[in-house]
């Protein structure tokens, strides 16, 4: 073997007594990594206590599956086996619905009383959060506030306004997620008061409900008006196959001919078989039409933000833990760095040392 590579060979004995000699070098130090953990421990501690304390309004929901049999979703999905059309709603829908810009910016725009104040949510959020201050020291928004009625009569500053405030709010203080164990959608509506994400998450579950029960309204509408279509449309072959049945008897009372015999018979089975279908439908038709008064059972609301609403905030000895555990690991790290830097600076000097003895 060539005596070259195998100088260079990583032996296990050179790894183990590499990691002796660091080890022994920390060690040494031990009163920095005890330092760091201590010093980072405290300071994990002070950034939970000065971080930004938010109130979180939690909510529970879910939707009313067509497929239960029951109530708005039953008759829904009794009438669109007839004309195909869907009866049921939808828990990721219903999420969905929850955090769009319809809901949330309709909330935003709800008048609400906030202890003996009434004013819209968004002017109570955007005061919560310190702009109005801003806006009052701004040079042509010293009075600006929301006074738009809905969504649709917003001025350009509103409109610019209240898509900065939605963003921020989607992306990192409203939650949604389905838990499919219990079957419930859970929601979470944060602020820096209670009072404001309270009421903005009570608005933002009416707003829901009354934006799928429309929806559902129109369904349950649209599949009335298509049932009792099929049900003129059948009611009018039916007269016209009694019309025949009534002509070929009046024929036949002169002169019986076997195809007049069979013609009769070929009119009464589909009478028959128009009859079957007639009632279907006509059941279908009563069952669209009470669906009609119940569109308000499209969603279940099991936890209401009134008694859901708690503080969220950072624990001091949770992040006191990890300050504790980066620490150690930073000091040890740094440590070892600066070790390895010395091992390298004596190694070069030692090789400069040898050069200089061997031309000499």
């Amino acid at each position: 073997m060539d005596p070259y590579f195998q100088s260079d060979d990583i032996k296990l004995t050179d790894l183990l007594r590499g990691i002796k000699n660091y080890s022994i070098y920390v060690l040494k130090r031990i009163y920095i990594v005890i330092a760091a953990t201590i010093l980072l421990y405290y300071g994990g501690r002070w950034f939970a206590d000065i971080s930004e304390k938010q109130w979180v309004a939690n909510a529970s929901f879910n939707a009313i599956d067509s497929r239960s049999g029951g109530g708005f979703g039953g008759l829904m999905s009794l009438a669109s086996s007839f004309v195909g059309i869907g009866g049921g709603t939808s828990n990721d829908i219903l999420s969905g619905i929850f955090s769009s810009r319809n809901v949330v910016k309709t909330s935003l725009l709800d008048e609400v009383e906030i202890h003996g104040k009434k004013d819209k949510i968004i002017n109570f959020y955007l005061e919560s959060l310190g702009y109005m201050d801003v806006y009052k020291a701004t040079p042509g928004l010293e009075d600006f506030k929301f006074t738009a009625v809905d969504i649709y009569k917003l001025s350009p500053t509103e409109d610019s306004v209240i898509s900065e405030v939605y963003n921020s709010l989607v992306e990192d203080y409203i939650e949604v997620e389905f838990d499919p164990l219990a079957g419930l959608i859970r929601a979470g509506v944060y602020t820096p008061t209670k009072e404001v994400a309270q009421k903005l998450c009570e608005s933002m579950l009416r707003n829901t409900q009354q934006y799928y029960a429309l929806s559902a309204n129109r369904k349950a509408l649209d599949g009335y008006n298509k049932l009792k279509s099929r049900v003129d449309s059948i009611d009018g072959a039916l007269t016209y196959y009694n019309g025949l049945v009534a002509t070929t008897k009046d024929q036949n009372i002169f002169n019986k001919k076997d195809e007049g015999v069979l013609s009769l018979t070929e009119y009464n089975r589909e009478i028959a078989f128009l009859n079957i279908q007639y009632n279907d439908a006509l059941s279908s038709l009563e069952a669209a039409k009470s669906a009609l008064g119940t569109e308000s059972d499209v969603m279940r609301i099991v936890d209401q933000p009134a008694f859901s609403t708690e503080i969220d905030e950072r624990d001091p000895d949770f992040w006191g833990l990890i300050g504790l555990g980066v620490g150690a690991v930073l000091s040890i790290l740094i440590l070892c760095f600066v070790k390895a830097s010395q091992d390298s600076f004596t190694e070069e000097k030692l090789e400069k040392e040898k050069m200089t003895t061997t031309i000499s």
